[in-house]
């Protein structure tokens, strides 16, 4: 069975490494993937990295925030989903509480969608 995995928060550091390494597993015919959903919440910023390493595995850029619901995305119809999102940008500003909090939430949200969007 062919695979649609989405990436949430694919345009961060492990996002675009785990793009990279489903990229040249596709390339090199070692993994059945249908197609990668790249979720960002700019994922404008990201098309032209994105454009240049997918070595032809089909992907979509498209935009969601872990901090509000990603029901939008159930669409898309994920087979597979990894979870790499967190805010790296605005995190250092944050009290450790807070930082806590958002992780936790965004988790949340994850895990619901997953189970409303029937993710394997």
């Amino acid at each position: 069975m062919s695979k649609r995995i989405m990436i949430v928060g694919g345009t961060g550091f492990f996002g675009k490494s785990l793009f990279r390494y489903l990229a040249r597993s596709v390339e090199g015919r070692r993994c059945d993937i249908e197609s990668v959903y790249v979720v960002s919440r700019n994922p404008d910023v990201a098309k032209d990295f994105f454009d240049g390493k997918a070595n032809g595995l089909k992907y979509e850029l498209l935009s969601g925030d872990v901090e509000a619901s990603l029901e939008h995305l159930a669409v898309f119809k994920p087979t597979h989903l990894i979870h790499a999102a967190s805010d790296s940008t605005n995190g250092h500003q944050l009290s450790h509480f807070d930082r806590f909090r958002q992780i936790v939430k965004g988790t949340e949200n994850v895990l619901d969608f997953v189970v409303k969007a029937k993710v394997e």
